[in-house]
C-alpha cells in the first residue's frame, strides 16, 4: 500500500492543503497512492488557516469513512481518496502511541525564545554567542505565535520535530513506493525554517550510520 506523506508547514502549507482536500472531495485521485497522510506543522495556535484546514480534514475523513468504510473498493467518486492521520497507519510492532491529530503537537510551547533556550543557565561565552546570532526582539518573542519572519528562530525550535516520536513513527512506516511532499513558503518564518530542515533530516535520518529513505541514492 503506497502512501503519500504531505508536510504542510506554516500558513501557506495549510492553505494549499485545504485546496488539495477540496479537490480530493470532488473525486480527484492521486495516481499510485493508496493513502494520503497529511501532517500540519505550525506552533502558532492562533493561526486561522491551520484551524480551518484541520476542521476540513476531519470532515473529509468522516465522510470518506461513511461512504467507503464498509469495504467498498471504489476507484472513482466523491471523497474516494483515503486520507488519515499518522496514528491510523497501524504499524506492526507497536511503538509509541501518537495523538490522533493531523497537526504536529508542539506540546503547547508558550514561553519566550529566551526561556526555550534556557538562556540564563548558559555560560557567559555561550550567552555572548547567542546574542550575536539573535536580536533581543527575537529572544523576547513568544513561540506560540510562530516564527513570523524569523527562520533562524524557527530552525532551532523545529529541530525538535526531527527527534520527535511522530518522526520515528513515520520512519518505521516508510516502504518502497512511499512518497513525501513538502508545502511551505520560503519567505516567511515557519515555512522557511521548516522546509530545508525537514527535508534534510528525512533524507538522512542518521548521518552517522548512513541510513537513508528507501530508494534514496547516495
Amino acid at each position: 500500500m503506497s502512501k503519500l506523506f504531505i508536510f504542510a508547514v506554516g500558513g501557506t502549507g495549510a492553505r494549499v492543503l485545504r485546496s488539495l482536500t477540496m479537490l480530493l472531495a470532488s473525486g480527484v485521485r492521486i495516481p499510485n497512492c493508496d493513502q494520503v497522510v497529511p501532517v500540519l506543522i505550525d506552533p502558532d495556535t492562533q493561526n486561522g488557516d491551520v484551524t480551518r484546514t484541520v476542521a476540513l480534514l476531519k470532515r473529509y475523513a468522516r465522510i470518506h469513512e461513511a461512504l467507503y468504510g464498509d469495504g467498498q473498493k471504489e476507484k472513482i467518486g466523491f471523497f474516494s481518496q483515503p486520507m488519515n492521520t499518522l496514528a491510523h497507519l497501524n504499524i506492526s510492532g507497536g511503538g509509541e502511541e501518537l495523538r490522533d491529530s493531523f497537526v504536529y503537537d508542539f506540546g503547547g510551547i508558550s514561553q519566550p525564545f529566551r526561556d526555550y533556550l534556557k538562556y540564563n543557565d548558559l555560560s557567559v561565552e555561550t550567552q555572548g554567542l547567542v546574542d550575536l546570532l539573535f536580536t533581543q526582539d527575537s529572544l523576547a518573542a513568544n513561540l506560540d505565535v510562530g516564527f513570523r519572519g524569523s527562520p533562524n528562530v524557527g530552525s532551532v525550535v523545529l529541530n525538535a520535530v526531527v527527534q520527535s516520536k511522530e518522526m520515528r513513527y513515520l520512519a518505521q512506516s516508510l516502504q518502497d513506493g512511499d512518497r513525501a511532499f513538502f508545502i511551505s513558503s520560503i519567505f516567511g518564518g515557519t515555512g522557511a525554517a521548516g522546509f530545508p530542515l525537514l527535508l534534510k533530516n528525512l533524507r538522512y535520518p542518521d548521518l552517522s550510520s548512513g541510513q537513508r529513505l528507501p530508494n534514496e541514492k547516495a
